[in-house]
């Protein structure tokens, strides 16, 4: 399983890196993208720091759920979808703000391994073809929860705590 995490990984590394390309070509498509973006997280304002980080922890939770135990059931378009969905946001964002890594930085080192772990635990699950389904998804929930879980907690926290700080320090949006 861990060749097929370092593949996720850096897939999802290289699509961020396509859809920044894609997003300097095509400022109108940039645009939306993060308007969307804007629009889907726009429950998260008004919330105090401890809502946040536990608003940002159930996403990202909710989400790594569905990609690990609900797209073998789906035929793996979950993981598909899910992996251009955020690429394509990242991308976008960097596209409109190239500085904006300094950003991502701080939580997206704890988070994006959590995502990919998720992500190649839903592809293992959905690729395998064993009888004993039922033993194995009990041992795919314990490692979902002894190493997803864990990082998404301390990225939720890293997210709202420390990376503000460093955008306020090192970026000037316009």
């Amino acid at each position: 399983m861990n060749k097929i995490i370092l593949v996720f990984t850096l897939v999802f590394i290289a699509l961020c890196f396509i859809f920044t390309i894609i997003g300097n070509s095509f400022p109108n498509i940039t645009s939306k993208v993060l308007s969307a973006a804007e629009e889907g997280f726009s429950g998260f304002m008004g919330l105090d720091s401890v809502q946040l980080a536990i608003a940002i922890f159930q996403k990202n939770l909710i989400s790594s759920l569905v990609v690990a135990f609900i797209s073998c059931y789906l035929f793996g378009i979950p993981i598909f979808v899910f992996m251009l969905v955020n690429t394509a946001l990242i991308g976008a964002l960097l596209a409109e703000h190239p500085n904006f890594i300094v950003g991502l930085l701080p939580h997206g080192i704890i988070e994006i391994p959590a995502v990919c772990i998720a992500l190649a635990l839903g592809w293992h699950i959905w690729r395998r073809k064993e009888r004993t389904w039922l033993k194995i998804k009990r041992r795919d929930v314990i490692f979902f929860m002894k190493t997803v879980v864990p990082l998404l907690i301390i990225a939720a926290v890293v997210e709202v705590y420390i990376t503000p700080h460093i955008i306020s320090r090192y970026i000037i949006l316009p």
